[in-house]
């Protein structure tokens, strides 16, 4: 089957509520129904960690909210995503055996489960607690290859250029992104999209939470950088139709033979060896 290439894609806000996932589920399906009738969209992004919170003061609390990837929200949101046909990303704490992890979640409308465990972490609120991923976010989807990253892998320029280079037109970002971190939405969303000529989507949680004062703005973003969808500090949805082959254009070609620019075929990798060196 072929990829389905102009798709309307929706970002999803919320004040989501630390401990309470009955409440975040519903409020998530809430949203899921209103974009249905109004958009119609094949897929919604909603934040990092949407079902359960994110400033976790102690390991005892991550546990009180964790699960597998086969435990309740999945089956919830899974049964949302195929009654109303809408593929969904959002985040979660995972429990895997004595492990937990920061991920991002993939339904796609055929019911199939993928997911993403951050690979950068920060020290603060749940990060402190959780292992790091050992992949990148790089799937093969119905849409298409694509890239999924979290809220902190924004600002590591490298994790959205090796979903580039591995065919990634898309790129969708899970955050919970408070005061302060507004450089994200004005900066680095901005340039990860125009330096890999990708669309980029984010969907950033609202709201306060233990003295962190989130500041929504999620976004949809254009190959060429150009904020396509910015959403304020409400809670809500928002949608924009786009098409992926616009992401297959590399090359910027102003006058042929005078002015040209091809961003993937003028990278020089043998000069990048140092990217490789971890520093401790």
């Amino acid at each position: 089957m072929q990829n389905k290439r102009e798709i309307v894609v929706t970002i999803a806000q919320f004040d989501v509520k630390m401990f309470n996932r009955d409440y975040n589920l519903k409020r998530m399906k809430k949203l899921m129904e209103e974009a249905k009738e109004k958009y119609n969209p094949d897929i919604i992004v909603f934040p990092e960690c949407a079902n359960c919170g994110y400033n976790f003061c102690n390991v005892d609390e991550v546990e009180r909210v964790a699960e597998p990837i086969d435990g309740v929200t999945i089956e919830y949101m899974k049964k949302l995503s195929l009654e109303m046909e809408i593929a969904l990303i959002f985040g979660i704490v995972e429990k895997d055996k004595e492990n937990y992890y920061n991920t991002a979640v993939l339904i796609e409308k055929s019911g199939r489960v993928q997911s993403y465990r951050k690979t950068h972490l920060p020290y603060m609120g749940v990060d402190r607690y959780v292992k790091k991923g050992d992949k990148i976010g790089f799937f093969e989807s119905e849409f298409g290859l694509i890239g999924i990253m979290i809220c902190y892998d924004l600002r590591f320029p490298e994790v959205a250029r090796e979903l580039a280079l591995r065919g990634a037109n898309i790129v969708f970002l899970t955050t919970d992104l408070p005061k302060g971190g507004e450089v994200h939405p004005e900066v680095f969303s901005r340039a990860r999209a125009c330096e890999n000529r990708i669309f980029v989507v984010t969907s950033n949680r609202i709201g306060q939470e233990r003295g962190f004062h989130y500041i929504g703005r999620s976004q949809i973003i254009n190959p060429m950088g150009e904020i396509l969808l910015e959403m304020g500090e409400n809670e809500g949805i928002a949608a924009q139709k786009i098409d992926l082959n616009l992401a297959e254009k590399k090359d910027i070609v102003v006058i042929p033979g005078e002015y040209e620019t091809r961003l993937y075929k003028d990278r020089r990798p043998e000069l990048y060896e140092t990217l490789n060196v971890a520093i401790e």
